[in-house]
């Protein structure tokens, strides 16, 4: 028994897969990478930036929420088997994808990552409105889903990050190209969620207990306070079209954009449900397809009512099992 026991202790053995990508040029570029063995189980670099904080969510399957961030190259320990290994640099470049046999020895892959399109040469500048993601890993994912701004959402009902700190400088700058802006904040409650990007200072009474009260527009009242005396921001993001109160904040305090392309569209799959927003008429819109169409036909609503509302994006990435800038604008 106990020669039994001891055998069945010991670890498969395991060889080691480099793995290297590269941009056209064939420099080293920042990636998220699918390393997935058979049964579709998932091996992850050591040190690599994981996603730890959506698990058990839709819409995720069992490849995104095993996915990791590097820059350019790692490597990988897994047993000797067949791999599928997937790199992804943001959906303005093809998805990289190769198989590779590794046995009981070092294994090398490259994959060369090429763009379909640059919009920013085009001038277009790609942002993701709704981030939730940590502070320290942001930058990293933005330079990896080659993502221009990140709307990074730091102060959030009754989690506030500035807590007891000095009011940081607004941006941070990963690269020349790529920005992270940190003084953003949501209400989500009861009637809907509001998104409150360019802070100048911190929200009072943000941190309340009440579902339905104070209402979500006393908070972009207090913010635009602040715009009418002059600046630009903040700027009030309307996050999905479908909560309850959005006609109330169209009446009253029309927002700047409203969440077209929002966090119920996830890179595996949907979440084709309203959470707690007024829910569709099944048969008028079934299915995944009837979600997308009821958010939109609410969206059109008001285009049709005469409001100039630019459409936005936000994936919740942090939230909801997405990488940062899958929906983004």
């Amino acid at each position: 028994l106990r020669a039994r026991f001891d055998c069945a202790q010991k670890s498969v053995p395991a060889a080691e897969l480099h793995i290297r990508v590269t941009d056209e040029k064939g420099k080293p570029v920042w990636t998220r990478l699918e390393v997935r063995g058979s049964g579709d189980k998932m091996y992850q670099a050591p040190g690599a930036i994981l996603d730890k904080t959506a698990r058990n969510r839709p819409g995720g399957g069992p490849w995104y929420l095993g996915s990791f961030v590097v820059n350019g190259e790692c490597r990988v320990e897994v047993p000797a088997g067949r791999y599928t290994i997937v790199a992804e640099h943001g959906p303005e470049y093809t998805r990289g994808e190769t198989n590779v046999e590794v046995a009981e020895r070092p294994e090398r892959a490259e994959i060369r990552l090429k763009p379909w399109i640059r919009m920013r040469d085009r001038g277009w500048w790609s942002g993701d409105m709704h981030v939730h993601r940590p502070p320290e890993d942001t930058a990293s994912r933005s330079l990896a889903e080659d993502l221009n701004v990140s709307v990074l959402t730091t102060m959030w009902n009754k989690r506030d990050l500035w807590a007891g700190q000095p009011w940081p400088e607004p941006v941070v700058r990963a690269s020349p190209n790529h920005l992270v802006t940190v003084l953003n904040a949501e209400d989500e409650r009861g009637g809907g969620a509001w998104m409150l990007h360019g802070l100048p200072r911190r929200l009072e009474n943000l941190a309340t207990d009440g579902r339905w009260h104070p209402p979500g527009i006393n908070f972009v009242k207090e913010a635009r306070a602040w715009k009418k005396a002059g600046g630009d921001l903040p700027w009030f993001d309307c996050e999905k079209p479908i909560w309850w109160e959005v006609p109330v904040m169209m009446a009253l305090e029309p927002p700047d954009s409203m969440g077209v392309l929002h966090n119920h569209f996830n890179q595996y799959g949907m979440n084709a449900a309203e959470a707690w927003g007024r829910t569709r008429d099944q048969k008028l819109y079934p299915g995944d397809a009837g979600f997308a169409e009821y958010s939109l036909s609410l969206y059109y609503r008001y285009l049709n009512l005469g409001f100039k509302l630019p459409p936005s994006a936000g994936s919740a990435s942090g939230v909801l099992p997405g990488p940062v800038g899958y929906s983004r604008m």
